[in-house]
């Protein structure tokens, strides 16, 4: 039977309505009746309502064709869904087009809603808002918000059954569905209008009711899921060009010619610095005049400060980068221009305070050009009025080291406060901080610079390791001070995802594999959400990274671990006092005192053997020797009879663990392969699917924290089978967010030693590692525990492992 609408056309105008809704539909007719009066029912009657027919093998045409409404369009066309949703596009006759589909409601004031809205806002190209269940119509869903190719680079949040847009806006820029990404044709629809230069914006309302087939049209198959990836893949392209060597072809004409002596080039990326540009330039020429060359690299700042005119009566080159490339890649493209064979990169809110500096850093530098440079830093504040003073409440400074703490993300940098040699007016640091940092343009390009970090963020932590792994050194001018005015609040934005990219990115090039692995477990443990994603960037220039992990471990000639003792000195530095060392004695004397009668690492004989190695080798004796030989013998003993537990705190894999860590450290005579080959074939009868993945002392991280080790020194005992049932633990491990840190780190370092194989001879393991306890001391001997966990082997362990580590070494 023929169906009348719930509303005439009224105020409809065939020829040109002022809203076009569009919908595809296919084999719908099951929910379609409910769908057709939500829409010829709206407040707003201005519209045509087209419809194309994607092929619909069952009744839905002439269900359509059952309502008397002369706002009906009904188009006819094979099943082909991007060619009907391209024919809806071009067959619209309406100022707007609003978007529908066949398996949704329309609330009835949606097209009142978003008419209104673009009629205001005619700077707005395409509006969308909330999809909500029934009982939810017009209500406010969330905060209105334009939507960025940000926003969407990792997924559609779009909901095209929601989407009005101009039509001239999308014709203007000829957009169409992509038969290339069907499947996820509307998300690549949204990314090309914002490619284009459209304005999108999510209105906070609910405008559409939930899907009436019982399952959005969104959930993502497998193709789906690998077109998505494609769009996501084509957002990130766009947002992080590739931007060196093109660029600086096509730039190279805009560097002015050095004159004549000039051997240094201050080169100053700045984003949304106002004022502080002009006050950087006017007091390097100031002081300097024109004895040094300048390159000026505006990111694209927004912030309506003049142009580059306000640069001119300081006789710079100053160039605007096409789109924002972030601080990196603008200081890479300033020193690839530069003309003169050394650098000075700065910010943009620097003070100088004389002339001395430029000679100072080029007579270093034709010295020895394989160093980076870091010069002195004097902390600033600028106040509401534009005042700006010394912060007195700011130490001094000599460069910056990593602590690599567990709560923080790797490689996390820290300002060196103790001085290591008074007096002296160049010192050897771990990383260079602060800006004001100089180099050779030979050297640069030779490490590489600072190629493939992305936005902001990890550029001295990126360059400091690269130089000592290459042989180099990163030093601090001590007699060249700058001021650098430090901020509480950025004058741009920050995007967490590259910056935690970035972090993963300096860990993968320059670190050990243990190390790297780490630094993924502390991203993972800490949002294990927002590392997800950042590991998704890298992956889309996996070529170009491994590219150039090859290259720089073509040029290393240090080992990460060599390197990592010039940061452990540093921590050593405050520690290493004649009070510790009495700390170390009282607590050897105490263990003595007090031997343990359990057998575990935690809490027993395990824990003690350690302790005693360690000690005989800080204080270059063998006092300890017979008690040494007696814990082992007891301890071998257990294992042998099988009566044990398996965990790590209490049983054999930390007894595994221990017997590894002291022969790596060389603190233990002779490979205990028999020790170990008991323990391999006792860990192999445990069913690890019935163990916990959360609780790294009682489960299977424990078992783990063996097996990686095992992997990494010797050859283990366990079957293919084995193997495959400690891969399957730890990506359980990975993928519960409960799991600790420790349980993390040794499940992400075993994945990693499966696909990529062990780095012979790189590892070495440390109690750290998975001790997360409170590293404290009661003065009170009352309260002394002769262990590990929770005492005062415990307290100290790590402090005591690093000092035999650093102990007569050379750092330089």
């Amino acid at each position: 039977m023929r169906r009348e609408s719930q509303k005439i056309a009224g105020s409809y105008s065939a020829a040109s309505p002022r809203v076009s809704v569009c919908m595809l539909m296919h084999n719908a007719s099951q929910y379609l009746c409910e769908c057709l009066d939500s829409v010829l029912g709206q407040t707003f009657e201005d519209f045509e309502f087209l419809i194309v027919d994607d092929g619909s093998s069952d009744n839905s045409a002439e269900i359509v064709k059952s309502y008397h409404d002369d706002r009906i369009r009904l188009l006819q066309n094979t099943h082909d869904r991007i060619g009907s949703l391209n024919m809806l596009l071009n067959e619209a006759r309406g100022g707007y087009v609003a978007c529908m589909d066949a398996a949704y409601v329309m609330c009835n004031n949606r097209l009142a809603i978003q008419y209104d809205f673009l009629e205001k806002e005619k700077d707005i190209d395409i509006i969308c808002g909330e999809i909500g269940a029934n009982e939810e119509r017009s209500q406010i869903a969330a905060k209105e918000f334009e939507v960025t190719l940000e926003a969407i680079s990792e997924s559609n949040i779009i909901s095209y059954p929601t989407v009005m847009m101009r039509t001239d806006s999308v014709r203007g820029k000829r957009l169409q569905f992509d038969c290339e990404y069907l499947f996820a044709e509307e998300y690549n629809f949204w990314a090309d209008a914002l490619f284009a230069g459209l304005r999108i914006v999510k209105l906070s309302h609910v405008l559409t009711d939930g899907s009436l087939s019982g399952a959005q049209i969104s959930q993502q198959n497998g193709v789906e899921k690998t077109c998505s990836e494609k769009v996501s893949q084509k957002i990130y392209r766009h947002l992080y060009p590739s931007v060196f060597e093109t660029k600086k072809e096509n730039l190279k004409s805009s560097i002015k010619e050095p004159l004549a002596g000039n051997k240094l080039t201050v080169i100053i990326p700045f984003l949304n610095e106002r004022e502080e540009l002009v006050n950087t330039l006017k007091r390097i020429r100031d002081n300097v005049g024109n004895r040094v060359e300048i390159i000026v690299i505006d990111d694209c700042s927004n912030d309506g400060w003049p142009d580059e005119s306000v640069a001119d009566p300081f006789n710079v080159s100053y160039l605007k980068n096409d789109c924002r490339l972030g601080v990196a890649a603008s200081r890479d493209l300033g020193v690839g221009l530069c003309r003169t064979p050394y650098f000075l990169l700065l910010d943009a809110h620097m003070r100088f305070y004389d002339g001395k500096w430029p000679k100072r850093l080029v007579s270093l530098l034709e010295e020895d050009d394989r160093v980076v440079i870091c010069c002195q830093t004097r902390f600033l504040k600028k106040d509401e009025s534009g005042v700006v003073t010394y912060d007195s409440e700011c130490p001094d400074v000599f460069g910056a080291f990593s602590t690599f703490c567990v709560d923080r993300y790797w490689p996390d940098i820290e300002w060196n406060l103790k001085e290591q040699h008074a007096g002296q007016d160049i010192e050897i640091i771990a990383n260079v901080l602060g800006a004001g940092y100089a180099a050779s343009k030979r050297y640069w390009a030779y490490i590489k610079g600072l190629q493939g970090l992305r936005k902001y963020g990890c550029d001295e932590a990126l360059l400091s390791f690269k130089v000592w792994r290459e042989g180099g050194k990163c030093l601090v001018l001590k007699d060249v001070v700058i001021g650098h005015i430090y901020r509480t609040k950025s004058p741009y934005r920050h995007y967490m995802v590259e910056e935690i990219s970035n972090n993963l990115l300096v860990s993968y090039l320059t670190f050990s594999q243990s190390y790297y692995c780490y630094a993924l477990a502390v991203a993972l443990h800490k949002d294990r959400g927002l590392c997800l994603k950042s590991m998704r960037l890298l992956r889309l220039y996996h070529r170009e990274i491994e590219e150039l992990k090859t290259y720089l471990n073509s040029i290393y000639t240090k080992s990460f671990e060599s390197v990592l003792r010039i940061h452990r000195k540093r921590l050593c530095v405050e520690d290493a006092t004649s009070r510790l060392s009495s700390l170390y004695h009282q607590i050897n004397k105490f263990v003595l005192d007090n031997p343990s009668k359990k057998l575990g690492l935690y809490d027993g004989m395990t824990g003690q053997l350690l302790w005693f190695c360690l000690y005989n080798r800080w204080s270059n004796g063998k006092n300890q020797d017979n008690t040494i030989q007696s814990l082992w013998k007891d301890i071998c003993d257990a294992v042998a009879s099988r009566s044990l537990s398996w965990n790590f705190s209490q049983g054999i894999a930390g007894i595994g663990w221990a017997y590894m860590y002291l022969h790596t450290r060389q603190l233990l005579d002779g490979y205990p392969e028999h020790v170990l080959h008991d323990i391999d074939l006792q860990l192999q009868e445990i069913n690890l699917d019935r163990i916990s993945t959360t609780d790294f002392a009682l489960g299977a991280g424990g078992i783990l924290a063996y097996a990686t080790l095992r992997n990494a020194t010797g050859q283990p005992d366990w079957n293919a089978a084995y193997s495959e049932e400690l891969k399957a633990i730890s990506q359980r491990i990975i993928e519960n967010p409960s799991s600790d840190m420790p349980s993390v780190f040794y499940a992400t370092y075993y994945l990693d030693m499966q696909k990529n194989g062990v780095e012979k001879d790189t590892y070495l393991p440390k109690v750290s590692e998975w001790l997360l306890t409170n590293q404290h001391v009661p003065s009170n001997m009352e309260y002394w525990e002769p262990t590990v966990f929770d005492g005062c082997i415990g307290a100290v362990i790590g402090l005591i492992d690093n000092e035999c580590n650093t102990k007569n070494e050379d750092y330089v």
